[in-house]
């Protein structure tokens, strides 16, 4: 499944988007607050929790709660099982699932209590995995390279509301990262091709096989002078007949978007909007 069908599948299901703010990243780290919002933006829990511990000032100085703010607020286990019983059976979607799904877990534990659950388990899903196939950005360890929700947003031009890196914020971005997902989707199966949407397969294609794509972008073929005339990239002339690259034949076809190769030296990293790329980058 696409990130894209993956990402309309969350919203007909109406699944929940959960998100946590923690006291730190360790195994006795704990939530100090949670938010389940729905596919329309509906909270249906938002609030703080007190910890069974101070919060380190390095938790404090990320996501900005203190002592303070969450003194008065209800502990886990006023909490815990409104959240249990909301997400029972249901589609959780997070951003970065195994680490929120770690420190409910790790909450439950510190505070000894067991969720609510009358409806079987939760499953738990992760827009972050989604969203780097989609977004199709090599790592150099292999694969796709994760984008932290904030350079998600900043991608999708999704405007954050309220102050991020706070639960409900952070849910209502991974929202609007889910919704950017479907809607791409919707416009990949209307066959509309445009010069984003083939880089971000040309470059998924490059994640897969690197050596094969770099062949079939130095390969040249002759061309009529007519299409010659159709296309951004002609390489030359040899022997009268016009001699086009690869990325030459696909911009004759989504004319008049443009997309480029992007070399670092003789080595093809990858492809871009040429109007992006010509901003510094060695096309």
């Amino acid at each position: 499944m696409t990130p894209q069908h993956q990402a309309q599948q969350w919203l007909d299901q109406d699944c929940l988007i959960l998100d946590t703010e923690t006291t730190g990243l360790g195994d006795d780290a704990e939530i100090v607050e949670i938010t389940i919002i729905d596919t329309t933006g509906k909270p249906l829990i938002n609030t703080l929790v007190k910890p069974s511990k101070a919060i380190p000032a390095e938790a404090t100085a990320i996501h900005g709660i203190t002592d303070a703010m969450v003194m008065n607020a209800p502990l886990w286990t006023e909490v815990c099982h409104k959240v249990g019983a909301l997400m029972s059976g249901r589609t959780v979607v997070m951003y970065n699932a195994s680490y929120d799904a770690r420190l409910l877990d790790q909450t439950d534990l510190i505070w000894g209590v067991i969720p609510d659950l009358k409806n079987g388990l939760a499953d738990f899903q992760c827009a972050m995995r989604a969203y780097a196939e989609f977004y199709g950005q090599c790592s150099e360890r292999g694969g796709y390279k994760w984008q932290k929700l904030t350079a998600a947003a900043e991608q999708q031009g999704i405007k954050i509301q309220g102050t991020a890196h706070r639960a409900l914020s952070d849910c209502l971005t991974t929202l609007g990262v889910i919704k950017a997902m479907a809607a791409n989707g919707k416009q990949c199966d209307s066959r509309q091709l445009t010069a984003q949407k083939t880089a971000d397969i040309l470059t998924r294609l490059f994640c897969a096989d690197p050596d094969a794509i770099t062949a079939l972008v130095d390969h040249r073929v002759e061309c009529s002078e007519e299409f010659a005339t159709k296309t951004a990239a002609i390489v030359g002339v040899d022997d009268s007949a016009y001699v086009v690259g690869m990325i030459g034949i696909i911009n004759a076809l989504i004319a008049p978007e443009v997309i480029a190769a992007i070399y670092d030296g003789e080595a093809l990293t990858g492809f871009t909007v040429f109007n992006d790329a010509a901003k510094g980058e060695d096309l």
